[in-house]
């Protein structure tokens, strides 16, 4: 049962942070080159929604082994993405009051795009949260130097 777990844990973080990665990475700069920014913004509205929603599963799959059973690292790196992911949730809101779907357009321009630095600042901050999460879980099977190839760590050994 508790490969399964450990399995879950990983797959959560590298779902919701390769998505991430992916989307910013590939898919944005793709889509506009394909259609303008404002669609392309309406389109990133949706998704963002998507990957928040990973985030948090993730987060939540990962409470035991990061914050319960964590070495500092872990928990301030489980915490920071804990922040950041609320304040994203804050601050789309905000977006979306800004926002009119049906026209595609913005309503408020004038403060559209700080509110929207602060969520790519949060989502930057998020990133790395996310990265050293996912280096930490995924590091956990890997054997040490002074260990045997294949040998799984003790448990002691085995926590962020």
């Amino acid at each position: 049962m508790s490969r399964l777990i450990r399995v879950l844990e990983v797959m959560s973080l590298a779902l919701w942070w390769g998505g991430l990665t992916f989307y910013a990475g590939a898919v944005v700069p793709l889509g506009a080159s394909v259609t303008d920014e404002r669609t392309q913004g309406f389109v990133t509205q949706q998704v963002t929604v998507v990957l928040n929603g990973l985030a948090f599963v993730a987060l939540l799959l990962t409470v035991p082994a990061a914050v319960l059973r964590g070495k500092w690292w872990g928990r301030t790196a489980w915490g920071v993405a804990v922040l950041s992911l609320i304040g994203l949730f804050v601050v789309h809101q905000r977006l979306d009051q800004m926002l009119d779907g049906r026209s595609q357009s913005v309503l408020d321009e004038t403060h559209f795009y700080g509110v929207h630095q602060m969520y790519l600042w949060l989502t930057s901050l998020q990133w790395v949260a996310g990265l050293v999460l996912l280096v930490g879980f995924a590091g956990r099977w890997l054997p040490s130097t002074c260990e045997g190839a294949g040998q799984e760590k003790p448990p002691a050994q085995q926590e962020l």
